[in-house]
């Protein structure tokens, strides 16, 4: 299994220009970290108007930056379908990332969910092209040009420029929150990204139903990813219910910045801190078996979001982070046991 983080860029009101550096700053030292510990993947996500929950609406400028201070994590682009985005944008934009990054990028496309991103550009929400999308990206990657004639975006014939530096193109990937979706990506044969679910016998279910999908897909890309990233909370601390506490601050406040423009996930945090079902939270054997269960389901990759609108401290998600590396990644990666023995 392999271990990504999130870069969420959750910002605590007021707004300025300092807490907007600051929050930027935490997560470019954020990725700096999880590459010297050993983590897999950054993964940034594009999103729009969304006041506090995420000021992200150029992911692949902080990838680029990422880019730049590493040389090794591999750089998970989640950019919107349209009609945030044209799909020849998109393209461009992750071509672009691919080359400053020798080659460590991968694309996730997302539906635009909440009513300020779908109307802020003109969309409808019983439009649902979010599968057109996916299945153009892979035409405008192969070929010398390429064109596009789908029912809600065109275009004439073009070079899409530049081309991947990755042959024959990028990973891609689909953020999918719900069951028919993520059995959609299957058929598309796509890489998952979903996010993780309290109830762990429905999510072994969804995640079995789009393995099955992707098994049996000749995929719409020139090869299939059938890959599950599942994302997720994370706080870990030495003591279990140091962990708790923490990561039910941490819980709180993303469901707070979330409650304002999509619908947040209510997961029992009434009365005193216990642990939230399916979150990564707590000591290091309660995080084990937490990603145990996730391994069993098939998942292949984790990703942790480490703090949501400084409900915890730079120092705190740090030692998380580092935690995470020395007690909990080298369980699920023999490679790992032994670089951390030498």
């Amino acid at each position: 299994m392999k271990f990504g983080i999130q870069l969420d860029l959750s910002v605590p009101r007021p707004f300025d220009g300092e807490s907007e550096r600051r929050t930027f700053d935490h997560a470019l030292e954020h990725a700096v970290e999880a590459e010297r510990q050993g983590f897999d993947f950054c993964w940034a996500s594009e999103h729009h108007f969304l006041e506090g929950h995420a000021h992200a609406p150029a992911p692949d400028i902080v990838l680029s930056a990422i880019a730049g201070r590493t040389s090794r994590l591999r750089l998970g682009m989640s950019a919107l379908a349209h009609p945030v985005n044209h799909p020849a944008i998109t393209a461009a934009r992750a071509t672009s990332l691919d080359i400053v990054s020798r080659g460590r990028a991968e694309l996730a496309i997302a539906r635009p969910v909440t009513w300020a991103e779908l109307s802020g550009f003109g969309g409808d929400s019983e439009a649902d092209v979010w599968d057109e999308t996916v299945r153009s990206l892979a035409r405008l990657w192969t070929g010398e040009r390429a064109s596009l004639d789908e029912t809600h975006f065109k275009l004439d014939e073009r070079a899409v420029l530049p081309r991947p530096y990755q042959t024959p193109h990028l990973p891609l990937w689909a953020v999918a929150c719900d069951a028919q979706s993520e059995r959609e990506a299957g058929a598309l044969g796509v890489g998952l990204v979903t996010e993780a679910m309290a109830d762990r016998r429905e999510q072994a279910q969804r995640i079995a139903a789009y393995k099955n999908k992707v098994a049996g897909s000749e995929g719409v890309a020139s090869f299939v990813n059938d890959q599950v990233a599942i994302t997720d909370l994370v706080y870990c601390h030495e003591g279990d219910a140091q962990g708790i506490e923490a990561g039910a601050r941490l819980l709180r406040a993303a469901q707070d910045l979330a409650a304002e423009h999509v619908s947040a996930q209510e997961l029992g945090l009434r009365g005193a801190p216990a642990r939230p079902s399916g979150l990564a939270i707590g000591d290091p054997r309660a995080i084990i078996e937490t990603l145990r269960n996730w391994e069993s389901m098939g998942v292949d990759q984790v990703v942790f979001s480490l703090n949501a609108g400084d409900a915890i401290t730079q120092a705190e998600a740090l030692s998380s982070l580092r935690l995470l590396a020395s007690e909990v990644m080298p369980v699920f990666d023999r490679q790992r046991t032994r670089a951390a023995a030498e």
